[in-house]
């Protein structure tokens, strides 16, 4: 379930320092709260302070993905961007456990485009398996110069301008949708069917808005009655999953 954290009580900070007997020691114990704390109710409590900046609403959706490392904070609206980009916040992501819990967690829910994802680790000392779709941001590189506990709607967007490649340049079709090529592997596929339903994807994809109706796709692909998902009508293979992802009746293109 998807929970709203009420921002009613949390003032909304704009550019000054924290308040207190000494601003930068109380930034320092709340950093370390967030980033090393080993209890959840703490460490969630501060989150709407962190991204309070990136909602226009009084309330900051929140939905853990795993327990005290992962966080779904719902859909942003960046600076001099078009398209909303899903936005997580992570923790610990050093920890080999964590970071396979967090690679996992994008298997079962790939991003439909960009998603952010807000560390409050350094990302210096991450894996250096990132995975497409994603970018992953420190929060210390685009905190507010006055309060380093508060994202910077301005310094996330160009920071994720200037690391963020098009994916729509790494996902192409050939033939009729007969050949697909994803960061340089290629995919084939013989079915008249099939190769209906990767072309509609790849022109959501290319579109920008690549999430899909799962029936429209498969109407329009002119599948029978009885072929109601992705899975039924490319059976007999999987590597089609390595590119379009299916969940709660949607579909898309990723890589």
């Amino acid at each position: 379930m998807l929970h709203a954290i009420v921002l009613a009580n949390e003032p909304r900070p704009r550019k000054r320092p924290a308040v207190g007997a000494d601003p930068a020691q109380h930034h320092v114990a709340a950093v370390k709260l967030l980033t090393q704390g080993l209890e959840a109710g703490p460490g969630l409590s501060l989150l709407p302070r962190v991204v309070a900046n990136l909602y226009a609403a009084r309330t900051v959706p929140c939905r853990p993905i795993v327990p005290e490392h992962l966080w779904e904070m719902g859909d942003v609206q960046l600076p001099g961007r078009r398209q909303r980009a899903s936005l997580w916040i992570a923790r610990r992501l050093t920890d080999r456990a964590v970071w396979t819990s967090f690679a996992e967690a994008i298997r079962k829910r790939p991003a439909p485009g960009l998603r952010i994802v807000l560390s409050l680790t350094p990302t210096d000392r991450l894996e250096k398996d990132i995975h497409l779709g994603h970018s992953i941001v420190a929060l210390r590189d685009v905190a507010l110069a006055t309060d380093p506990l508060v994202v910077d709607p301005a310094i996330l967007a160009a920071r994720i301008s200037g690391s963020v490649t098009r994916d729509d340049q790494q996902i192409s079709i050939a033939a009729e949708g007969a050949v697909v090529t994803v960061l340089g592997n290629k995919y084939r596929f013989t079915g008249v069917k099939q190769r209906a339903i990767i072309r509609h994807l790849h022109e959501a994809y290319t579109s920008g808005t690549p999430e899909c109706i799962t029936s429209q796709v498969l109407e329009a692909a002119e599948c029978g009655a009885s072929v109601n998902t992705l899975a039924k009508a490319f059976a007999g293979r999987e590597d089609w999953r390595d590119f379009i992802a299916e969940e709660g009746g949607r579909c898309w293109m990723f890589c």
